[in-house]
């Protein structure tokens, strides 16, 4: 049995993302080194989120990040780090949030912020939009997207198109929903039904402005089937769907994480399941050309350092080669590993110490390649 990881908001994660924003401009791997270097800020607490709530990040206009996330009274938190690690800000968001869940955001053309959430309970349960200063300083008044009698499951998504419009998708007991609001806040597409039956929505937009989705579906009793489409935001038209993979789920079996990333011309799909079982991972993707998706090939990969993943996280637009980040468990962890830890806690599983490590990984026209 698997033991819930309390996470902590560290420092390191922004050294990830920063790493992981390095190998998209580049092409070359970037060696890792087995120490602290220059390169590497210290990491530092920052706050508490509940359980496997993981923060959300996005780079800043000064070179910085912006990181958001719901701490344990239900607020939402925003911190802005500098280049070097240090807090420029940390505060509690103005805005109504009861029991929010799952923060997306995103950084406009004008340096606002753009944060899509959703309530779990209370009379304000649902999907809510704000714009905010870089400060966190409201601007306007925040949005209900959703129907309120509409059951939200799982994250809701935002993304930002190159004429900064923001598209929101979520999912509820009907299926996936898509609604499109301005640099300003403003809807300018309300929300409809645009995936009957859809769940768990992931979206890329391509430099040409489409829209990639990719979902999941129950297909039969215990199965669950990972779909893909694009959408074509000016006409508001989906592309036939096509089904990527089909994953039989059991009572050992789980569907751990699903991620979706774009090179130039290829569309990947990679999921992690866990064999409760045997107690171990299994690492598919699957890729395709993004217009032919149905000559999608599928393989199997296996960490060279670690087991997992328990989560997976791309790059949102499209990187050639593709670099992804992973958590993953390592047991004995040594000091070689010591710069990837993410966790202050620890499972013990047949008298060896399981911590967690981020790994990167190159996804690329021949295939995965690990970055240690």
């Amino acid at each position: 049995m698997k033991k819930p990881i309390h996470w902590i908001i560290l420092g390191g994660l922004l050294v990830a993302v920063v790493a992981l924003r390095a190998l998209a401009s580049s092409s070359e791997t970037t060696a890792m080194t087995p120490r602290a270097s220059e390169e590497w800020s210290r990491g530092q607490f920052i706050g508490h989120t509940p359980v496997k709530q993981p923060v959300t990040l996005q780079p800043a206009p000064d070179g910085g990040a912006f990181l958001v996330w719901p701490n344990l009274d239900g607020q939402l938190e925003l911190a802005h780090m500098g280049v070097d690690g240090e807090v420029l800000l940390d505060r509690v968001l103005p805005v109504e949030a009861v029991k929010a869940r799952d923060p997306q955001l995103v950084v406009g053309l004008e340096g606002r912020l753009h944060l899509l959430w959703r309530e779990q309970s209370g009379p304000h349960a649902g999907v809510h939009y704000a714009m905010l200063e870089a400060d966190g300083t409201p601007v306007g008044q925040p949005q209900a997207l959703s129907d309120p009698v509409g059951r939200i499951g799982g994250p809701p998504r935002l993304a930002r198109d190159a004429k900064g419009r923001l598209h929101a998708l979520w999912a509820d007991d009907a299926g996936i929903h898509w609604a499109v609001l301005d640099s300003e806040g403003r809807m300018v597409r309300e929300p409809a039904l645009v995936i009957p039956g859809g769940r768990s929505p992931l979206v890329q937009v391509d430099s040409g402005g489409r829209l990639h989705l990719v979902w999941q579906q129950e297909a039969r009793i215990n199965t669950r089937s990972v779909h893909y489409a694009a959408l074509d935001p000016e006409k508001g038209a989906l592309g036939d769907p096509e089904e990527i993979a089909e994953i039989l789920l059991t009572d050992r079996l789980q569907l751990e994480d699903v991620a979706f990333g774009l090179s130039e011309d290829t569309g990947y799909v990679l999921w992690s399941e866990y064999d409760e079982g045997f107690d171990r991972y299994l690492f598919p993707y699957a890729s395709f050309s993004l217009d032919a998706p149905q000559q999608k090939q599928t393989s199997l990969w296996h960490l060279k350092v670690g087991d997992g993943p328990t989560a997976i996280s791309s790059l949102q637009g499209q990187y050639t080669p593709l670099p992804v980040a992973i958590s993953e468990r390592v047991t004995d962890l040594g000091q070689e590993l010591a710069h990837y830890l993410i966790s202050n806690e620890s499972a013990v599983a047949s008298g060896e110490e399981l911590q967690l490590q981020i790994a990167l990984i190159t996804v690329g026209t021949v295939g995965i390649e690990q970055d240690e």
